[in-house]
């Protein structure tokens, strides 16, 4: 049981830290990474299957991911526009007691949604910015359940099933603030996207600097992202005394 227990642990480790090398190696190839980031999250619940705190933060990023997936082949579609718009105007709503969706997200889907009404009623082709509109939410969303990560899970944890196998119980770790502030930032640079392509839109100007940057922008903050659970994972398992 302890041989399994070290092996598991040595496994986890060394998939940390190969997929951190493989994160910094893979700039330009963003959505190769995406789809290797999937796999280390179902890697991290496979191997970590006791720890509570890892699965759900492993859990609550698969969610995030496999949602970007999904609008990434599906925003082509005509009714995916309004159901992200509709969507949004709902999580707003739902959380609407975070000062960030109220000073920021929720004047930019505002003024996003006004704007497609005038792009239609003028007969411009609109830029799809509704994709942006899903990042946003997805990030909004994230960020939620990470500060909201303990309570929810714990639900979860109480299932029988669940109960008898995870046996490591749920608490706030170094690393929950962290990607809860990282949220935040990619959420800052979303809305810095939109309110770009609203200049290039609406007004004469042309600025093209967040656009330029803006994949390389993204892939850092993803591997920051893994950074933060490769540091927590490696602090877990290996404790050094001083």
């Amino acid at each position: 049981m302890i041989l399994r227990q070290y092996i598991g642990t040595g496994i986890t480790s060394l998939l940390a830290v190969l997929f951190l090398t493989i994160a910094l190696l893979s700039f330009g190839y963003a959505q190769y990474y995406d789809r290797l980031f999937i796999i280390f999250l179902f890697g991290l619940i496979c191997f970590n299957i006791h720890n509570a705190n890892i699965i759900s933060i492993a859990l609550i990023f698969l969610f995030e991911r496999s949602l970007e997936e999904i609008v990434f082949f599906s925003s082509s579609y005509l009714f995916i526009k309004p159901l992200i718009y509709l969507l949004s105007l709902w999580l707003i709503k739902l959380f609407w007691y975070d000062k960030l969706i109220r000073r920021i997200i929720s004047p930019t889907v505002i003024i996003c949604i006004i704007s497609e009404i005038y792009w239609c009623l003028t007969d411009y082709k609109a830029p799809r910015i509704h994709s942006y509109i899903a990042m946003l939410m997805l990030n909004m969303v994230t960020r939620h359940l990470i500060f909201l990560r303990i309570p929810i899970f714990r639900k979860f944890q109480r299932l029988a099933v669940i109960k008898s196998t995870v046996t490591q119980p749920l608490k706030h770790t170094s690393v929950d603030m962290q990607l809860y502030t990282l949220a935040m930032v990619n959420i800052v640079v979303v809305v810095i996207m939109i309110a770009e392509y609203l200049l290039r839109h609406l007004t004469p100007l042309k600025p093209l600097f967040i656009y330029n940057f803006y994949s390389e922008t993204v892939h850092i903050l993803s591997a920051a992202t893994l950074f933060f659970i490769v540091n927590f994972i490696i602090k877990s398992n290996y404790k050094f005394s001083a």
